[in-house]
């Protein structure tokens, strides 16, 4: 098992290869820098005219390879650096990194949500959800941060169903590792005119689904110190990330394939807006 970063080379990106660093560290897993060269889109296309399909594949890995040793350097502090291979593939970036992770089949992905190249649209749009529903890796999409510490309280956002239980799986075993607080919550999309005579009833219809979750796995959840659950009335996205900034968590965890009924909020268009507006770093399992 490893942990595969993907990077761009941007300023930006440095944060995800800093939590994927920390990753390595928690998981005692070995870590793997992958960039993604993308002739299609590269300006440098005349160089076909006086060199080989070889030597412009040779001279771009070499020059990817400098590069990625360079933005470990930049983003991880010398007394934390520990052994990493560096991989490049040619290639549209979203497709080489599924390649990359069937090929190594790592703990985790992690990439930047926002750079300065191709890169940056790797998380929104078609390419997210491709990204996604072709790769049962979990994917961790690092924004830029100030700075970047050891996770201490997680969110995780849950709509009752299996995709959900497989991520809570994950973001038990990222408390674990991190030491850090988790806690649970669930967000009900309704018209607050609509219902608010009738708004404690409805909270009392899903409460219970909160203290179900919760309470099937007690035993393993309280050896997390997990003591926390939430019920939040409001679109899924926005009552994500209200509550993330009220708890001061510093990751969110969610699945992203939903069932019916309460879980409908949970499909793609709400795993992406959290992706797209989130200020820290978001786990997606699917």
């Amino acid at each position: 098992m490893t942990i595969l970063v993907a990077t761009d080379f941007s300023e930006n990106a440095k944060s995800a290869v800093r939590v994927a660093s920390l990753l390595s560290q928690r998981f005692d897993e070995p870590l793997t820098l992958m960039h993604a060269v993308d002739f299609a889109g590269d300006d440098n296309a005349w160089r076909v005219l006086y060199e080989t399909a070889d030597e412009i594949e040779s001279a771009a890995s070499k020059e990817a390879n400098e590069e990625l040793k360079k933005t470990y350097e930049a983003a991880v502090p010398e007394s934390e650096r520990t052994s990493y291979t560096t991989v490049v593939r040619f290639g549209q970036p979203a497709e080489a990194i599924i390649e990359e992770a069937e090929a190594r089949k790592p703990s985790f992905i992690v990439a930047g949500t926002v750079g300065e190249s191709r890169l940056q649209h790797l998380f929104f749009g078609r390419t997210t959800n491709h990204l996604v529903r072709e790769t049962k890796v979990p994917v961790l999409a690092v924004p830029p941060l100030k700075s970047v510490e050891p996770f201490k309280r997680i969110l995780f956002a849950t709509d009752f169903s299996a995709g959900s239980e497989a991520a809570l799986k994950h973001a038990k075993s990222l408390a674990d590792r991190f030491g850090a607080e988790l806690h649970v919550m669930h967000a009900v999309d309704v018209d607050h005119e609509v219902v608010r005579p009738s708004l404690g009833a409805l909270m009392a219809d899903i409460r219970p689904h909160v203290d179900a979750l919760v309470a099937s796995q007690k035993e393993e959840l309280a050896a997390l110190g997990v003591e926390h659950s939430y019920v939040e009335v409001g679109r899924p996205d926005a009552a994500i990330k209200k509550l993330a900034a009220k708890l001061d968590a510093d990751l969110i965890v969610m699945g992203t394939h939903g069932r019916k009924g309460f879980a409908r909020w949970f499909l793609g268009s709400t795993a992406e807006r959290v992706l797209r507006n989130s200020e820290i770093p978001v786990l997606v399992v699917s």
